[in-house]
């Protein structure tokens, strides 16, 4: 629990604020993190609110400043700290913003984006675990990935078979 000093927890990175990001940040907190990262550049539609832990009276503002008011807000002890858009940064901002965290959750929506976080983050030195996780279309399922990049195999692993680069991503469910 928040407050309790058991143990140090990593700090974690998450990465997409959006439906499935949003709901993972206060489970981060209910878990006990209290040094968290969260960057998303986008601003919060209203019409999104249904799959979205901000309600509509977070329309038109920035879905990680008002994330991490919430966050701090009932849990005081919690420390959110709001990172650029990642894909902005050049390889040395994005190599130091990496090494203050020890887990990079990434919960973007889609797969474009997902394989261009693989490639910057591929290209770091960063020893974090990196957990890409997304759901499948048509609501077949959900997937998580961890990973390390110091070890063999990345997220771009998935769109390859048989060393033939794919389209699609062969442990979709959709697919």
């Amino acid at each position: 629990r928040v407050g309790q000093h058991h143990m140090e927890l990593p700090a974690i990175l998450l990465v997409g604020c959006g439906s499935v990001g949003s709901y993972i940040l206060p489970e981060l907190v209910n878990l006990g993190f209290t040094n968290i990262g969260i960057s998303d550049p986008e601003k919060f539609v209203s019409g999104n609110s249904l799959r979205h832990y901000l309600g509509p009276r977070s329309n038109n503002r920035n879905k990680t400043s008002q994330l991490g008011f919430f966050m701090e807000y009932e849990n005081p002890l919690v420390s959110v700290c709001t990172v650029s858009n990642l894909l902005d940064l050049d390889d040395n901002a994005l190599t130091d913003t990496l090494s203050k965290y020890d887990i990079v959750i990434v919960a973007v929506g889609g797969t474009d984006l997902q394989r261009k976080f693989n490639y910057r983050f591929s290209k770091t030195s960063s020893t974090a675990w990196f957990i890409y996780n997304w759901l499948d279309a048509e609501g077949k399922g959900d997937h998580t990935l961890a990973m390390r990049y110091t070890h063999k195999g990345c997220y771009n692993c998935l769109f390859y078979d048989d060393g033939l680069s794919t389209a699609r991503n062969k442990v979709s469910y959709a697919d």
